[in-house]
């Protein structure tokens, strides 16, 4: 399955957590094993690998203990790193802003 925008977030959780339960059967680790190298419970890995909630800190160190933090830095890239924020003339945003319509002249209602 791949995952993408067309999956509800629940697939995707279920399917993220297939491929990582599917690493770590792949490398002969044992749920005890992970939980170990990734300093939280076995009942975190097998919540986890039954694709119920668990915290983001559980979840980058049982990614971390298998050795897939790499892939992050590519899920969610530095911005930083973009080449036009080495253009002189680029102004880095502070802020999201929402567009607004343009004002309109104020009227009381009563004039025609």
């Amino acid at each position: 399955m791949k995952i993408n925008k067309q999956l509800s977030p629940e697939a995707t959780k279920k399917e993220i957590a297939k491929r990582i339960k599917q690493d770590r059967i792949l490398a002969g680790i044992t749920q005890e094993k992970l939980a170990d190298m990734a300093m939280v419970s076995v009942r975190t890995i097998k919540r986890f690998e039954a694709g119920e909630e668990i915290s983001l800190l559980n979840f980058i160190r049982i990614l971390n203990a298998l050795d897939l933090m790499d892939g992050l830095d590519e899920l969610v890239p530095d911005q930083e790193l973009r080449p036009s924020l080495h253009m002189p003339e680029y102004k880095p945003r502070k802020r999201a802003s929402v567009k607004r319509a343009p004002k309109q002249e104020w009227k009381w209602g009563d004039e025609k």
